[in-house]
This record gives C-alpha cells, structure tokens and sequence, in this order.
C-alpha cells in the first residue's frame, strides 16, 4: 500500500492503478493492526455477544491472544474481567454473583498470582495439591500436601528433576516443601509483602476471605 501511494510499486509495463483516497481509508483500516489491548477487546465482545458468556484466560490463550497483556492498562486479568463485567452488567451480566464475590475478596490474591515469580513452580504444584484435595480455600495437612505434591512433579520430566532426590523421600520433600514454597507464600516473598497464606508446621491454609461452600 505505501509502495502504491508512493508510485514506486513494480507494475508490468502499461498497467497502472487509479484509486479513490475513501478507499485509501478503508483498505488503511483492514491492514491495521490493532494493539495487543484493542484485539483483547474485539475478541471479547466479539465471544461474549456470539456465545452469551465471557471468554476465559485460556480460551483466549487458544484463541492466538495474551491475557496478560492486558496487565498493562489494567493491572491483572482479573482486574480487566471486573472493568468488562462493569461494561456488561446492566445488559447481560456478565459476572455472576459468586465471581463477583470472590474477585471483591481475593481480588488481591489473584492479582499477585498472575505476576508471582515461579522459576521451578513448586509454588504453584502447592495450589494444585490444595485443588486436588478440595482445600482452596481450605487447609490441608502438611502429609497430604507432599503426597499431592509428589504426585503432581511425577508427571512431568522437567519437575522431577527440578525436585530432584528429594521427590522420593518423605522427609527432605517435606523439608523443601517447608523451605519453598511454604516459607515464600507465608512470607508474602514474590507477592508485594502479601502473606496470603498460613503454616503451624502441621496445616498450611489459606488467609482469604473467601466462603467455602461444602
């Protein structure tokens, strides 16, 4: 298009191209390409009006977009589902009660979760161990929490060696665990000072105002 306009395209001899400049403009605006922001937000309305729900973070991962490139005018993710949630609340509620609940009382916790450094994932293999066993938000005993644990890093080569001997015996894994990421998620370490959670060295559980519902 620049070349065109610029007559310095490389056309066969005796052709030549005479066009409107309205239709410069729309041609201008197909070729466009939107900023990362923009696309979320086309993408979004677009799945919300053709399915009548909003798209999750992974269907729009699977989608070709970045959720967490919304992070940088809206802060988090979760963030950005309360600023659509508000757009779409007076015509199609967007957000149900209990989503809004939640965002309202670990909105914060979510929040650190998406920006939480995570080199070997053993804070997040903590999460899903809880999730395995029901107990996010919840408590769990430190036993079940490295049985889960265990079983979650089996599965992938990466964190078998990441875990390394200690995956195999009961006390050293405790004892990392302990360490990290136990130490690091009641610290607030890699979470803006936020200690979201508690350990009395036999129950780690969660410290969010959040229901569970039974």
């Amino acid at each position: 298009m620049r070349l065109l306009q610029q007559g310095r395209a490389d056309l066969p001899e005796g052709c030549d191209i005479t066009y409107a400049l309205e239709a410069i403009e729309i041609i201008k605006s197909l070729l466009r390409i939107l900023p990362a922001d923009d696309a979320i937000l086309a993408f979004y309305d677009d799945f919300r009006e053709r399915h009548g729900v909003r798209p999750t973070a992974i269907e729009l991962y699977h989608s070709g977009y970045n959720p967490r490139s919304v992070r940088k005018t809206h802060g988090s993710w979760t963030k950005f589902l309360r600023t659509m949630g508000e757009k779409f609340l007076q015509t199609m509620g967007d957000l149900s009660d209990d989503e809004s609940e939640v965002l309202e009382s670990a909105g914060d916790f979510f929040d650190v979760l998406e920006s939480t450094p995570m080199t070997k994932s053993f804070k997040m293999l903590m999460l899903m161990g809880m999730l395995n066993r029901d107990a996010l938000p919840g408590k769990i005993d430190i036993t079940n929490l490295t049985i889960e644990f265990r079983r979650i890093a089996r599965r992938s080569q990466t964190l078998r060696d990441d875990v390394g001997d200690n995956l195999e015996d009961d006390s050293r894994l405790r004892s990392l665990i302990e360490k990290n990421p136990i130490e690091a998620w009641c610290g607030g370490k890699g979470t803006g000072g936020g200690a979201f959670f508690q350990y009395d060295g036999e129950e780690f559980s969660t410290d969010l105002a959040v229901a569970v519902e039974r």
